[in-house]
């Protein structure tokens, strides 16, 4: 069964309840809210409620905001105690840039989700390509686009470096296969 880590839900939610969009946020998740509450930080929760976070915060904010969201949202979790020691040895290993963090793209996607695919993340110069492939049918859907967009902006803001992200989704309905591309400024 296709699957969140629930201290990510739950950073989530917290994140919506700071947002100027509030009230319809919180509205739009009041079904999840309970399964959420109730994981333990270190649980899962059946990606469905994940989905319906990521479904409430595109239809209430929009697709920029969203992925703005979701950047916040993973640059907060590189500084939590899941996902800091991963992101303090991707730099190491592979320096203080986007590449560092982008290289341990896999890693950090199987600490976060479970059965929602599996990422494959090759580093060039001053870019990147993450192609995320065998995503679930619930999955193809543009709010999971928006977040997996958004966490690749997350290197990006996190390293303090200037670039873009684009998608690819040509092959995301028939094959589940999603390519999310990075450029950044070259010594960055």
């Amino acid at each position: 069964m296709p699957s969140v880590r629930a201290s990510y839900c739950k950073g989530v939610v917290a994140a919506m309840k700071r947002d100027e969009r509030r009230d319809a946020l919180l509205a739009a998740i009041e079904e999840a809210r309970p399964v959420v509450r109730e994981a333990g930080m270190l649980g899962w929760v059946d990606a469905r409620v994940f989905l319906s976070l990521a479904d409430a915060l595109l239809d209430v904010v929009g697709p920029e905001r969203a992925r703005v969201f979701w950047a916040e949202r993973l640059v907060d979790a590189f500084s939590r105690p899941l996902m800091r020691p991963l992101v303090v040895g991707g730099q190491r290993l592979f320096g203080a840039g986007p590449a560092g963090i982008v290289r341990m793209t896999p890693q950090g996607y199987a600490l976060t989700f479970r059965g929602c695919g599996t990422p494959r993340a090759t580093v060039e110069d001053a870019s990147a390509r993450v192609l995320i492939s065998g995503i679930p049918v619930s999955m193809r859907v543009d709010s999971i686009v928006e977040c997996y967009r958004g966490h690749c902006l997350a290197a990006l803001r996190f390293t303090a470096s200037e670039g873009e992200v684009s998608v690819e989704r040509e092959r995301l309905a028939s094959h589940g296969e999603l390519t999310l591309g990075m450029r950044w400024a070259k010594g960055a």
